[in-house]
């Protein structure tokens, strides 16, 4: 059967991916614990994965003041963009231009709710799609919680993430990831099944039926955590009567070799 136009578009939309060559294995990704847990954000699959590279950027003697350059050429293949219809340049424009004006709530210690952005002042330059130069700084409400954090907080590699097909998988593996404890390597959380669905922005109509949250997002998200990432995590359902009322996820850190075998990368 021959392919239309608005199949193949499809077809790479639904299979972007980074490449193993494509990732610089030494990126890493580090933000507070509180921004995972107590904090939401609704962002496409692709908006995310901008954002985690964008983060990665961020070196451990960085202050928040600093303004960052990336390539257009490194965000498409990080964002693992087919450019199939030619759009990768747009589809990533488009993707900086929602981070830049997208806002979210953000609860500090105090439980005061700031209205926040992810990145501000984005200049690409110049306009030549090949040679294109992005610029941003991070929104300096946001700079706490990615910047000089000693405590209280989840780091992992990028590597880990970029290759998810969900976009509930990066947003459940952050939350696992956190409340696992990084000395003993495991850990144990239980969520009730409404505040699973706010922490993965899943609470609309469309997953109001346990069935189907389950099937389409909890599912997706873990394969996708243990088919790419340095967790494996088992879940119990935890019911009321006959309902499902919560779930308990346990979660196990491999070790480097673990990781490496499940992905078939090497570790270096």
């Amino acid at each position: 059967m021959k392919l239309t136009h608005a199949d193949r578009v499809a077809l790479a939309k639904r299979n972007e991916k980074p490449t193993q060559e494509e990732i610089d294995q030494s990126l890493s990704v580090r933000k507070s614990n509180q921004l995972i847990q107590r904090n939401r954000f609704d962002l496409t699959l692709r908006e995310q994965r901008l954002l985690l590279y964008c983060i990665s950027k961020i070196r451990p003697t960085d202050t928040g003041k600093e303004t960052y350059e990336i390539s257009i050429r490194e965000a498409i293949k990080a964002c693992g963009i087919a450019n199939v219809t030619g759009g990768a340049y747009n589809a990533i424009r488009a993707a900086l231009k929602k981070l830049d004006s997208f806002n979210f709530e953000l609860q500090d210690e105090n439980h005061r709710t700031h209205i926040v952005h992810w990145i501000r002042s984005v200049v690409i330059d110049p306009e030549d799609k090949n040679k294109a130069i992005v610029a941003f700084e991070f929104d300096p409400k946001i700079v706490p919680y990615l910047f000089e954090v000693k405590k209280k907080f989840t780091q992992y590699q990028l590597r880990n993430v970029l290759q998810m097909k969900s976009e509930y998988g990066i947003r459940l593996y952050e939350l696992l990831k956190s409340y696992t404890h990084a000395y003993r390597r495991t850990g144990e959380r239980e969520f009730t099944t409404d505040e699973l669905r706010a922490a993965l922005c899943a609470d609309s109509k469309s997953y109001s039926q346990y069935g189907v949250f389950k099937k389409y997002v909890i599912e997706p998200a873990i394969a996708d955590i243990m088919t790419y990432s340095d967790l494996k995590v088992d879940y119990l359902e935890v019911k009321s009567g006959r309902k499902v009322a919560g779930i308990r996820f346990i979660m196990t850190q491999l070790d480097p070799m673990e990781y490496s075998d499940r992905q078939g990368w090497t570790f270096d």
